[in-house]
């Protein structure tokens, strides 16, 4: 769960597809010198959720994009 102020979400455009942003955002904030801070979530795991073929497309869109860019 990540949470921004306006000024900050602009400074962190959303480029990736599906949960690739997520992994893109920590490389923006600190490009940016935003502040951050990491509050604590209760997390609840259902029987439905991404498989590891799933991690690795978003691998492959992630390093995709630092190449083309």
């Amino acid at each position: 769960l990540r949470a921004f102020t306006a000024s900050a979400a602009d400074k962190l455009p959303i480029t990736q597809n599906r949960m690739a942003h997520a992994s893109e955002y920590p490389y923006l904030v600190k490009k940016n010198k935003l502040k951050y801070m990491e509050v604590p979530v209760k997390v609840v795991y259902e029987n439905y959720g991404q498989g590891v073929s799933a991690g690795f497309k978003i691998l492959k869109e992630l390093i995709t994009e630092k190449i083309i860019k």
